[in-house]
């Protein structure tokens, strides 16, 4: 059977199932955008898609709101250089207004003259929570399970003399 003649099937045997693909790729679309935008610095693209009261914890405690959250990420990614946040492996569970999703990051930080022995990589998996707000996903928690970090969280710190 070709791939059309089984999405046709799956359309007439399970009409919602068509609906909840294409919201799995909407919500892994939208997790990639956030990515993208650390990488780009590209705050607003953050604030659009949290939600203002929004939590989130990468790994040295609890922060609640979109404007903190966004604080906290440029106050690390703001005094580095290159960055690249990878992810994969998404799942994604649908529950009426709601999504959770979990998938993989490895990400990499570089520092501005790209020293090798001031790279800074961790490995780990973010767990998300999603709330519908109109017609979009809207992130509601993030959590991120560090898995393994190599590397020196000085990268971070504020350049010396300011």
């Amino acid at each position: 059977m070709t791939t059309l003649g089984i999405l046709i099937e799956l359309l007439s045997t399970e009409p919602r199932a068509f609906e909840d693909l294409l919201v799995e790729r909407y919500i892994e679309r939208a997790a990639i955008r956030l990515a993208r935008a650390m990488d780009q610095h590209a705050w607003n693209v953050w604030r659009a898609i949290l939600l203002p009261n929004a939590a989130a914890d990468f790994g040295a405690g609890q922060l609640k709101g979109c404007e903190p959250i966004t604080a906290s990420i440029r106050s690390y990614l703001d005094n580095c250089g290159d960055t690249q946040h990878m992810l994969g492996n998404f799942a994604v569970k649908l529950e009426g207004d709601c999504a959770t999703s979990r998938c993989y990051i490895a990400d990499m930080h570089m520092d501005d003259e790209g020293r090798e022995e001031m790279a800074f990589r961790t490995l780990g998996e973010y767990h998300d929570e999603r709330h519908k707000v109109d017609y979009t996903c809207r992130l509601a928690k993030r959590f991120k399970d560090n898995r393994a970090i190599i590397g020196t969280l000085e990268i971070f710190d504020p350049p010396k003399g300011n």
